[in-house]
């Protein structure tokens, strides 16, 4: 039989882990502003700079916009894709997101990747950017 001690350290334990326990627990999962970009290719991601994110409003909606700049003397073709978050950070699905696209950015030039925005709930996005297989 445990004596009255015990019981009450043993109760203070559970108490000290719970305590712990909850306030560790997170509910808003945000993406950082320097996650805006992915690139899966560390040689690709040399190569070209990200110039500026930024939503743009145009007159058929909201336009998710990114400029890369190839720094390199030689054409980076790359694939890219947006992927949508919405404002507690939880990725939203859309057909849009599934898709690669593929382009190819001349040497020493700018190029601005965009994509229509397409769901109202979306407050953030991500956009990957890999080299062809």
């Amino acid at each position: 039989m445990m004596c009255k001690n015990q019981i009450r350290t043993l109760m203070i334990a559970l108490a000290l882990v719970l305590a712990g326990c909850a306030g560790s627990q997170s509910t808003d999962l945000r993406i950082a502003p320097h996650q805006t970009v992915v690139f899966a290719d560390p040689e690709l991601a040399m190569s070209l700079w990200v110039k500026e994110t930024m939503v743009r409003r145009t007159p058929n909606g909201n336009q998710a916009c990114v400029w890369l700049e190839n720094t390199s003397s030689q054409p980076q073709t790359l694939q890219y894709r947006f992927s949508w978050y919405d404002s507690q950070g939880l990725q939203l699905s859309t057909s849009a997101a599934a898709s690669w696209q593929s382009v190819t950015i001349p040497p020493h030039t700018q190029r601005d990747i965009h994509a229509p925005i397409p769901d109202i709930k979306v407050s953030q996005f991500r956009l990957a950017v890999m080299q062809p297989e």
